[in-house]
């Protein structure tokens, strides 16, 4: 992803445009001489994922949503259709699960993240998710998080202390965080948009096997949520839980890994 672990970040929002991505991707795989893919997407991951399924369905063997679900072509998230996700799941379950989208935006967020790097980590790799429940959800609440300089509970296989001097020595030497916090900018302003409207005629139904690994403690990617806008859309669906917080991949490294080798297994 754009702005993270190393890679490019560039400044432009258009850089972070989904389609543009999307051919990004099929560049790398012509480059690297593959055809076809099981195609994997965490997070916004999953969004890149979907977009790869509306423009380039013939380059996939295979699908594997992890925590978050399919995004239907047409759909382009806002402000003004995050704002009313947060309404919605406020008045669902008792709280905005895309609180922290906002504050994201700003230039304030990029400072505090840069500034409080050991408050951030802890809080998003926390193996205590009511700590994400009530500190990264909710409205306003991220912001106080970290200039506070607050400390959540982590630690696991791959969250450790170690791990995290890697992520903030990388952090840093890609010059912060403001890089990965252009990708919720550039959604919210509107890159996606005519794109979106282009998609409207597109068949929503996800045509290729699809793997959907929801995580019952994520309190941002609810699993119905999550179930809600993928199964639909998925005939050939193969849901799946497991007990594990938002980073699934790092929490339930070997249960993830099982069900994913599973997965391509049932493709043979």
């Amino acid at each position: 992803m754009l702005g993270y672990g190393g890679t490019d970040s560039p400044d432009d929002l258009e850089s972070y445009r989904l389609k543009s991505i999307n051919s990004e991707i099929v560049e790398l795989l012509d480059c690297e001489g593959v055809d076809r893919v099981v195609a994997t997407g965490h997070d916004f991951g999953t969004a890149i994922l979907s977009t790869l399924h509306y423009y380039n369905p013939d380059r996939l063997l295979a699908l594997a949503y992890l925590t978050l679900g399919y995004t239907a072509p047409g759909a382009n998230l806002r402000l003004a259709e995050i704002e009313a996700l947060n309404n919605q799941t406020n008045s669902l379950f008792g709280y905005p699960v895309f609180g922290y989208f906002i504050y994201h935006t700003t230039r304030e967020a990029v400072a505090a993240y840069d500034d409080h790097l050991d408050s951030a980590y802890s809080l998003w790799f926390t193996n205590n998710a009511t700590y994400q429940k009530e500190h990264l959800a909710p409205l306003n609440e991220l912001e106080r998080w970290l200039s506070g300089d607050r400390r959540a509970p982590y630690g696991g296989v791959y969250i450790t202390d170690v791990v995290k001097e890697q992520w903030k020595a990388i952090v840093r030497a890609q010059g912060g965080l403001a890089g990965g916090l252009r990708w919720y900018k550039s959604l919210l302003s509107g890159v996606n948009q005519d794109d979106a409207a282009a998609l409207q005629s597109v068949s929503p139904i996800i045509t290729k096997p699809t793997l959907v690994v929801t995580s019952n403690r994520d309190p941002v990617c609810l699993p119905s949520i999550t179930l809600n806008n993928t199964l639909p859309y998925a005939p050939f669906a193969r849901p799946r839980t497991l007990d594990s917080g938002h980073f699934v991949q790092l929490e339930k490294t070997d249960e993830l890994n099982y069900e994913l080798h599973e997965f391509v297994k049932s493709l043979a």
